[in-house]
């Protein structure tokens, strides 16, 4: 039985684990690799707090190719948020600032 109990194994697809690591070691990131994503998983699920918390009428809805889809609670519709070039952009704001592109960008499944 091994005496140092710091660590722990952790069951992850394989397959999106090492591409992850492939993509990891092509940027430059001061940290291993498996302190990155315990610190990414971390900032993650903070984020998602703050999110449910901070913006309650916003829900998930849907990652598409090209974006991310909010239901609004408060307005009962489907908010979109895409690229378009070097601006975000939301079906209903266009290129302002909104709370839909902060619960976005805030969300640990929005990609850009």
């Amino acid at each position: 039985m091994p005496t140092d109990r710091g660590y722990t194994n952790l069951t992850m697809n394989r397959d999106r684990t090492e591409k992850l690591r492939a993509d990891f070691e092509k940027t430059d990131i001061e940290q291993t690799f498996n302190t990155w994503v315990l610190d990414i998983s971390e900032s993650a699920l903070a984020r998602y707090k703050f999110i449910k918390k901070q913006l309650p009428q916003y829900s998930f809805v849907n990652l598409t190719d090209d974006g991310f889809a909010i239901y609004d609670k408060d307005a009962d519709k489907i908010a979109r948020i895409h690229y378009d070039g070097k601006n975000l952009i939301c079906s209903d704001h266009q290129k302002k600032v909104c709370e839909h592109k902060l619960f976005a960008g805030l969300h640990p499944l929005f990609r850009c």
